[in-house]
């Protein structure tokens, strides 16, 4: 700004200050240039309820648009995650099935194996114990043969005669 622009402003506001007629037209003139600019408190109140309005309907609009998109992406996750649990439910299945067959296999394989251990096993102690058996019998055959002829030899060198033993 220039110095007489400036010089010019302190003009008329020390001639407002001092001249109160001056002032008062001064006012009306900026009051008929700019009262269509100048915003009074009815008008910003009605301009802020409006707005308040708008603002309110475009929320409520974003509102029923945000549920109904919710919705949608809510069903369209329950379908989702139901699929899924199904799916996992049927490879659960499976794969349980699978183990379990495997399970039994092994089991079963285990099980003919501790059946053969078990009966080589038996067999043993059985030719172990029969042997022993054996063992006794024989042994007691000999002491019963042994009794027998002790008991012959002393019946018949009771009766007088004599018993030899032939080579």
């Amino acid at each position: 700004m220039s110095i007489e622009t400036e010089e010019l402003k302190k003009k008329i506001l020390e001639l407002v200050r001092e001249d109160e007629d001056f002032a008062m037209e001064l006012n009306r003139t900026i009051l008929r240039l700019y009262s269509d600019k100048l915003l009074t408190k009815t008008y910003l109140d009605e301009a802020l309820a409006k707005q308040s309005k708008d603002f309110d309907e475009k929320l409520e609009k974003l509102s029923k648009d945000f549920d109904e998109k919710l919705a949608k992406q809510s069903k369209e996750f329950d379908e989702k995650l139901i699929k899924l649990r199904e799916e996992l439910s049927r490879e659960f299945d499976e794969k349980l099935a699978r183990q379990s067959r495997d399970f039994d296999e092994k089991l079963a394989k285990q099980s003919k194996e501790f059946d053969e251990k078990f009966n080589k096993w038996a067999d043993n102690i059985i030719e172990r114990i029969t042997n022993k058996i054996n063992a006794i019998g024989g042994r007691w055959g000999i002491d019963a043969e042994n009794a027998v002829r002790k008991f012959a030899e002393k019946i018949v060198s009771d009766w007088g005669g004599n018993v030899k033993k032939m080579e």
